[in-house]
Formats: structure tokens, C-alpha cells, sequence
């Protein structure tokens, strides 16, 4: 974090990534009007800073351009060595929230004494989506516990607020003492899928708990960068999950995944 007084440090720091998605990051910050104690952080993957120009002139929001696509573990990455607060909340560019929502996470994570929380999110039809879960031990369920599954949440069901053991990119509130303790996001392995469930399983190991909040919710539009292309979706989530189950379980242990993925 920037090595600047804690008076004059924000207590939260929003960062979204945006590649190619101009339009909807400009919504994103339309939405999230300006707060004491809050900065916006927008790191632009794009090829080009087209997004610049169209963001609100507004203190509170910086904007850095990458010149490359550092991908969703580095560009969040990036965005995290530019951000100044207390804590972090790591926000995909196809989400709207308005800033009270986001305070209201951070209160409610505050109050139960969490270090990382997750809201409910939503999709434009309505449906809840699974974004939180658990890593099963083994003698819960042996092959989750082999394959280091996500055993995710039926969310829809969930009317408290709950602990869980992992959380899914969208929308991660993390205290900024957690990166310190099991690092960033894996941007050496990881080019984008699967990250979010190593940092939750990294989380797990170390006994960081996740609170899942379902009175905030944030509506979550799915997708739009990664669905430009596919075929390269398709085989970056492949490779995620590969890179995923050979770091934490080994070799062996990825190719009895695909024999068992062929045998089902």
C-alpha cells in the first residue's frame, strides 16, 4: 500500500478492471458517487485508453492505464499496489452497486469481525447466483477434499448472514492485512479462472473465514469481457482449473481428474 499517513489514507478502495468494457465501467462509477473515505482505482487492460476520456473528472477516482492485458489476477494486482485503503473491495467491471451498498458490506464484515466478505449477487433476470461455498474436508467428501472441489452454496436459500470458506471474483471485500498474510492474487499461474478459488483455498489454509452477507446485493451482469471470445474462455477456464488442481494437489492428482471427468 502507498506509504502515505494513515489520516490521509481512505478507508476503502474500490478497484474494478476494464477490457473493453468501457460502457459498463462508466456505469459502475455513475453508481458509485463519491464518499469520504472512499477512492475508485479503474486499471485498464484495453488495448487502447479509449475508457479515459469517458470517466466522470472526479477526485476520487484514478484511472491507470496498462497498455496490456495483465489479465484478471494481475490487473487486480496492479489495482492493489496503486490502492491506499484499509480495505479492499476487488469489483468486476459488469456489476452495479451504489456506494451505500458497499459501506453496508463493509459495516456488517466490521461488526462480525471478519477480514474477507462477499455479497449476494444477482442476476438481470432475477436469479441468485452461487458465489460462495466450501472446501470440503475428506471425511466430508473424500473426492472433493482429493480434487480441492468448490462444494458452492444454494444462495438462494441463505437469509442470514453465514461463514463460509470461499468467494468467487466478482465481488471480494478483503481487509488489506489479509494480503499480507497469504500474498496477491497467483498472477504467475493464473491468467484468469480458477484465481479466486486459489486465493480461497490459500484463505482456508491459513483459517481465514468468509462472511457471505445476503442483505447486500449487487446485480451482476455476467461476463461481458470474458464472452467477447468464446473459444478463448473456454480454454482459459480449462487451463485455470489444470493450473489449480496440479499447484495445490499435484500431477497425479490432475490426471486422475480427467480420467475421472472421462469416465462420467
Amino acid at each position: 500500500m502507498s506509504p502515505q499517513s494513515k489520516e490521509n489514507n481512505p478507508e476503502l478502495s474500490i478497484i474494478t478492471i476494464n477490457y473493453q468494457t468501457d460502457d459498463l465501467v462508466v456505469n459502475l462509477v455513475q453508481k458509485l458517487v463519491p464518499r469520504l473515505g472512499v477512492e475508485i482505482i479503474i486499471v485498464d487492460n484495453s488495448p487502447t485508453d479509449s475508457l479515459h476520456h469517458k470517466l466522470p473528472k472526479r477526485s476520487d477516482v484514478q484511472y491507470f492505464f496498462t497498455g496490456k492485458n495483465l489479465g484478471f489476477s494481475g490487473g487486480n494486482n496492479y489495482g492493489l499496489s496503486k490502492a491506499r485503503g484499509e480495505w479492499l473491495f476487488l469489483l468486476n467491471s459488469d456489476t452495479l452497486v451504489s456506494t451505500e451498498d458497499v459501506l453496508k458490506l463493509l459495516s456488517e464484515t466490521k461488526k462480525c469481525k471478519y477480514l474477507v466478505s462477499a455479497p449476494k449477487l444477482i442476476q438481470p433476470d432475477g436469479k441468485i447466483q452461487n458465489n460462495v461455498g466450501y472446501l470440503d474436508s475428506f471425511f466430508k467428501h473424500p473426492l472433493n477434499y482429493l480434487f480441492v472441489r468448490p462444494r458452492f452454496l444454494r444462495c438462494s436459500s441463505v437469509k442470514e448472514p453465514i461463514q463460509v470458506d470461499l468467494l468467487t471474483g466478482s465481488a471480494m471485500l478483503i481487509h488489506n492485512s489479509v494480503f499480507k498474510q497469504i500474498g496477491l492474487l497467483d498472477e504467475k499461474n493464473f491468467f484468469m479462472y480458477y484465481e479466486d478459488i486459489d486465493f480461497s483455498y490459500r484463505l482456508h489454509q491459513k483459517g481465514v473465514s468468509v462472511l457471505y452477507d445476503p442483505d447486500v446485493r449487487i446485480l451482476h451482469l455476467g461476463g461481458a469481457s470474458s464472452d467477447q471470445d468464446t473459444r478463448q474462455k473456454n480454454k482459459n477456464y480449462q487451463h485455470g482449473l489444470n493450473i489449480y488442481l496440479k499447484k495445490n494437489r499435484g500431477s497425479l492428482a490432475l490426471v486422475l481428474n480427467r480420467l475421472f471427468h472421462f469416465i462420467s
